[in-house]
């Protein structure tokens, strides 16, 4: 099967004077047509694993110049904060059992399920369809991330790079 490309990332340059980048993975929000179609529980079940609004949250720090790299592929598609071998088989077809821990849970570079939703897709994907997503979103994701670290610490001496996630709230935390 044939999809359009995944968009590739978000790159806001940096201008300050401090080694700064910004990494934010999961703040993506379109989502394309055939991914919903391709999945059980539709978009509600895709958007749960997002990290809403981040990429929004760092205005202030891309106003000051810290440079980022903002992910534009939703997660449910491909998930850049994944190393690419963290492959569930239950989503990759053939795919050998995984070794990491999230990958096991269903949280690997393409997550097969979430607590509130279950198994997220109905069907696997197969060997070349995870490639395309890699090459198309992930790999440009970590070069764009790596061109950033190494010119920061070639312009300061060092590059520091920020992981940037929103969590959920847990049952019974008072709202703040």
């Amino acid at each position: 099967m044939t999809h359009r490309p995944l968009p590739a990332p978000d790159v806001v340059s940096p201008r300050s004077s401090l080694p700064l980048l910004l990494s934010i993975p999961h703040s993506a929000r379109a989502y394309p047509g055939w991914l919903v179609r391709d999945s059980l529980g539709g978009l509600a079940a895709l958007a749960a694993l997002e990290d809403p609004l981040v990429d929004r949250l760092a205005w202030r720090a891309l106003g000051l110049g810290i440079g980022a790299v903002i992910a534009r592929c939703p997660r449910a598609a491909i998930d850049c904060n994944r190393a690419p071998d963290e492959i569930d088989p239950a989503v990759v077809a053939g795919a050998p059992e995984p070794a990491s821990l999230r990958a096991r849970a269903g949280l690997g570079i393409i997550p097969g399920r979430t607590a509130a939703h279950g198994h997220l897709w109905r069907r696997p994907i197969d060997a070349a369809e995870l490639d395309r997503r890699i090459a198309t979103a992930h790999a440009p994701y970590h070069a764009a991330i790596e061109r950033g670290l190494d010119r920061l610490a070639i312009a300061h001496g060092a590059a520091i790079l920020l992981d940037c996630h929103s969590m959920p709230a847990h049952l019974g935390q008072a709202e703040l």
